[in-house]
């Protein structure tokens, strides 16, 4: 099993405790080339290739911010962040999968975690909904 991290390896401290055959990576996600260097060094590792993704990364504002006060940088951090990162993540799996084994592709799963601020919507945190429903 593997656990990923951008800047925090707090969070998943404990899972690594209780957990001896965890395997780490970090990757900016946001950065194409960091997720094609991460997949690509999964690929030689005694856990073998990437079976099943997780996606259940995002940011989100502490603050609210009204679409009329959101800044461009901040309606694109929060898209690069949630959304294109999904998406190069998902992408660089898949082009993974094309060359393992069948049985590794009988079992291949990507998981995308949403939120309902994708189906109804959140006020103030408009980018983040956004995100979330373009999951």
């Amino acid at each position: 099993m593997t656990a990923h991290y951008n800047s925090q390896f707090g969070p998943i401290q404990e899972l690594l405790a209780s957990n001896a055959n965890l395997q780490l990576v970090q990757a900016d996600l946001s950065r194409e080339s960091a997720v094609v260097a991460m997949f690509e060094s999964l690929v030689t590792t005694p856990h073998g290739p990437v079976q099943v993704v997780i996606v259940n990364h995002a940011i989100s504002r502490s603050f609210e911010v009204p679409i009329a006060r959101l800044t461009l940088d901040q309606w694109n951090t929060t898209i690069t962040t949630n959304l294109t990162s999904s998406f190069l993540v998902c992408r660089e799996y898949l082009r993974h999968l094309e060359i393992v084994a069948s049985d590794i592709k009988e079992k291949a799963t990507i998981v995308l975690i949403g939120s309902t601020a994708g189906k109804y919507g959140e006020a103030n945190n408009g980018d983040y909904a956004a995100t979330k429903s373009g999951q």
